[in-house]
């Protein structure tokens, strides 16, 4: 299905605070941050976490996503963690069934979900730019039409799944908003192209808002 993808990125953040160092006073009495930290050496500091919601408007193609992630700031330039992105798309008159009897055709609408779990990657190489890996299962469902084949002549609405693997690679670019948290913007491609697979042209523009990155 060809649609252009208009996204609009909007920051949702689970606990900000808890992103956040505390600051205590030192021996000198300056003030220095204190990092929460378990024995076995679990920084909570350097969690990566939030994500974007994103819209698709194109010639009666209405799309709707959420996409948060959970991740962990292995170095200073290397994070890694996993992800999840749930989208409903709906295509006003996209499926069209002929009468096996006149021929005539008919229209109807198209309604898809598809939840996407994925672990992903991602190394600064230069400042703000860095590159990024991920491997994503969609898991597609949506609502199909056909005329009855026991030859009533009913039209009948029935699910069809759909199962792909994606494996995308690309880079970005963050923008610093306070200390610990970034609006993020990258372009991924799609090695795999699996002819059931979201990325229909094989790229993937995502937006979205980082905190610990």
């Amino acid at each position: 299905m060809k649609k252009a993808s208009l996204l609009l990125a909007f920051s949702f953040l689970f606990c900000f605070t808890a992103s956040q160092a505390q600051t205590v006073y030192n021996s000198s009495g300056r003030r220095s941050p204190m990092k929460k930290k378990a024995d076995n050496g679990f920084d909570v500091s350097k969690l990566v976490f939030g994500g974007g919601i994103g819209f698709q408007v194109d010639q009666g193609v209405l799309g709707f996503s959420v996409s948060p992630i959970l991740g962990y700031r292995i170095t200073d330039k290397l994070s890694a963690g996993l992800g999840l992105s749930y989208q409903l798309i709906s295509a006003k008159n996209y499926i069209l069934i002929n009468d096996p009897n006149t021929g005539a055709q008919t229209a109807y609408d198209y309604n898809a979900s598809i939840l996407t779990p994925s672990v992903w990657a991602r190394y600064v190489v230069y400042e703000n730019f860095f590159v990024q890996g991920s491997a994503e299962r969609n898991f597609q469902s949506f609502t199909d039409v056909r005329y009855d084949p026991n030859g009533s002549g009913q039209i009948q609405s029935y699910k069809r799944k759909y199962q792909s693997n994606a494996v995308l690679v690309g880079g970005g670019f963050r923008q610093p908003i306070t200390a610990n948290s970034s609006f993020v913007a990258m372009l991924l491609f799609d090695l795999i192209g699996d002819k059931y697979s979201p990325y229909v042209s094989r790229l993937d523009y995502r937006v979205g808002f980082n905190v610990g990155f």
